[in-house]
């Protein structure tokens, strides 16, 4: 991503999913036999506007609230996913669902004999 002084960027935190912007104040172009990089350091939004290495920073760096957007559904989307795949899994363990009439009305009660009735769910009769 190509980054440039004075701008606004938005880090979102790896660690604990927290979202905050940071200005750019910084490009350091290094350029050694191994080859050239270039640096960034950033300005946090805190009280002693503390400047850092952004390759120190442990979050991912979006130049748009967009993109940022974009990111946080698509992997909430991914998360939700697992978790519904997850428990859909786990309720195998109770066989196959048995679904309950959704009212009375659709339920008929049958006398089998000797003192035994039973429910016959309408809907299900084709």
């Amino acid at each position: 991503m190509k980054l440039n002084v004075g701008q606004i960027v938005f880090l979102l935190s790896q660690n604990d999913l927290k979202i905050f912007p940071a200005q750019v104040v910084e490009e350091i172009k290094r350029k050694t036999i191994e080859g050239e990089t270039i640096s960034h350091t950033i300005r946090l939004p805190d009280q002693n506007l503390t400047e850092v290495s952004l390759s120190e920073v442990k979050a991912s760096i979006f130049s748009s609230l967009g993109d940022l957007e974009s990111k946080m559904i698509e992997d909430s989307k991914n998360k939700i996913s697992e978790m519904i795949k997850g428990v859909e899994k786990m309720s195998e363990v109770f066989g196959s669902p048995s679904v309950a009439p959704e009212n009375e009305e659709e339920v008929m009660k049958v006398d089998l004999g000797g003192g035994v009735q039973g429910k016959i769910n309408l809907a299900d009769i084709p």
